[in-house]
Formats: structure tokens, C-alpha cells, sequence
């Protein structure tokens, strides 16, 4: 990719992330919404819209778990920027609002340094589609847990059936198809070293929630009577 390709790639990168940025403000003047349950809404909307992007992207190939290391197709490029654009904008949020050291912090630095990376070489646009669409994919369930939790709904059924196909597919999908697409990136002899050791460094991210997650399920069943019913995923 030429020079002036990578600057029209990153500036649309920018471009997305003010656009998020607009759209935070627009549910924060209009409706009057606090700062957190804005950007939940926000990752809610951002979520649905990368689940989307990376279905049709796995759709239409290269698969990334038989054929990593290929170029970018014009899917690709329009779901990392969109992505990119995200995760800057939800960096400095988390930055500026919650400015303690949290596994969050890391998941989206990570994210832009990867992003960026495969946008810029472009190859092995498949890998980082699949790697986001299988993070993304339960950001709704995790988002709608904590909108009912805000609202007083824990006693609810809808609350136990999401919070139960959150904890089970954030485990089935970081753990099985996380751990198979970090082999097939690994052994592949096409991808790049750096696309390998961001990969390397994104699982062992995933590990660190999976370990919050298991940790909270083992609270949660040792003393069910427990406030703090949040997950501790940032």
C-alpha cells in the first residue's frame, strides 16, 4: 500500500472516531443521558454493527482459519475502520472517565496497534475480521445485562437467560474459536511476524477477561446474595 493510501485509510480511521464521538454527544444533548450508559449504548450499536460486517466479511472469504495471510479485501478495510474509529474513540473515554489501570484499557490499545498495523500492510485482513467479529460478539449480551441490572431487572428472567448466554458464549467463543484462530495464525507461514505476535498478545488479553469471568461465575455461586453483581470485564 502506497504512503498516500495508508494516510487516506488512517484519516478515515479519524474520521469514524469523530463521528462516534458526535454520536455520543447526540444521545448525551438530546436525551439526557448520563456518560456510561451513553457509550454502553454506543458499544451496543458499535457491536451489532461489527457482528454484521464480519459475518458477510467471513461470508464472502478468505477464511481466516484455512486461509490467514491474504490480502485485504474492501470489506475488510471498511469493518477495521469502522472499528478502528471505535475503540480511539472509546480509548480517550475510558481514558478521561475511568483512568484507572483496567484489562479494557489494554483489549482496546491493543486493538488500535493491530488495526492499524493490518490496515497499513494490508494483509491478513481475514485474521483480524474473524479475531473481531468473535470479541464483538457478545458485547450486546454484555451491554443488555447491564442496561437491566441499571434498571432494577436481576430478578427477571430475560436478566438469567442473557446473563447465561453471555457467560457461555464469551467462554465457547474466546476459548474454542479464539485458541483455533490463534493456531492457524501461528503455524501460518504467509502471515507476518507482527500480525502474529499481536494475535499472541490479543489472546492473552481474552485470557485475562476469561480469568475475570470464571472468577465472578465463582463468586456468583458461592454467595448468590452477593451486591455486586457486575461483571469485571473493565
Amino acid at each position: 500500500m502506497s504512503l498516500a493510501a495508508k494516510v487516506g485509510v488512517l484519516g478515515l480511521a479519524s474520521l469514524c472516531s469523530w463521528l462516534w464521538y458526535k454520536l455520543y454527544q447526540f444521545y448525551r444533548v438530546k436525551y439526557e443521558f448520563g456518560g456510561e450508559f451513553t457509550t454502553r449504548i454506543i458499544a451496543a450499536i458499535h457491536g451489532l454493527i461489527c457482528i454484521i460486517l464480519a459475518y458477510l466479511s467471513l461470508r464472502f472469504g478468505p477464511d481466516p482459519l484455512s486461509e490467514p495471510g491474504e490480502p485485504n479485501t474492501l470489506l475488510h478495510y471498511i469493518t477495521m475502520v469502522i472499528s478502528l474509529g471505535y475503540f480511539i474513540y472509546d480509548f480517550v473515554w475510558c481514558l478521561k472517565y475511568q483512568p484507572e489501570v483496567k484489562i479494557i484499557l489494554a483489549h482496546h490499545f491493543g486493538s488500535i496497534l493491530s488495526l492499524t498495523f493490518i490496515l497499513c500492510c494490508g494483509f491478513s485482513g481475514a485474521e483480524a475480521i474473524g479475531g473481531l467479529g468473535s470479541m464483538e460478539l457478545t458485547n450486546p449480551l454484555l451491554q443488555a445485562r447491564w442496561f437491566l441490572r441499571t434498571f432494577e431487572k436481576r430478578d427477571t428472567v430475560l436478566y438469567q437467560i442473557i446473563e447465561y448466554s453471555f457467560f457461555a458464549l464469551f467462554l465457547t467463543v474466546r476459548l474454542g474459536y479464539g485458541s483455533y484462530l490463534l493456531f492457524a495464525i501461528i503455524t501460518s507461514e504467509k502471515t507476518l511476524f507482527m500480525v502474529k505476535s499481536c494475535t499472541l498478545i490479543m489472546y492473552v488479553i481474552s485470557l485475562a477477561l476469561i480469568y475475570n469471568i470464571v472468577e465472578f461465575i465463582k463468586k456468583k455461586i458461592n454467595d448468590r446474595s452477593t451486591v455486586d453483581d457486575d461483571v469485571k470485564l473493565s
